[in-house]
């Protein structure tokens, strides 16, 4: 699960630092195709839910992969590619659109 929620953000990251280029709509294609846009969002949120992301410290000795900051970024991460998804989708619906007048 977090291998594949993992590789899931890696890809949301990519989608948007090529947002202004011309590759994000390609990035998002792939991810549609290979994944599904749905599947995608579902793995970003079985991350976050996940119990090493959730579970408190209970104790200074204990091993932690992630802390309460990591859960904080992620989080972030997941509604800043969410949003730019969203505005890729819009952007290339309404050039579609146009392009069909």
């Amino acid at each position: 699960i977090q291998v594949e929620g993992l590789a899931a953000m890696l890809m949301g990251v990519c989608i948007q630092a090529t947002q202004k280029d011309s590759q994000a709509p390609n990035l998002m294609a792939l991810v549609a195709k290979k994944v599904g846009i749905e599947a995608y969002q579902h793995k970003l949120e079985t991350l976050l839910r996940a119990d090493v992301l959730q579970k408190r410290i209970k104790s200074i000795s204990a091993f932690r992969w992630y802390s309460g900051r990591d859960r904080k970024v992620f989080k972030e991460l997941q509604q800043g590619i969410l949003r730019t998804m969203v505005e890729i989708y819009v952007a290339e619906s309404l050039m579609t659109d146009s392009n069909s007048l």
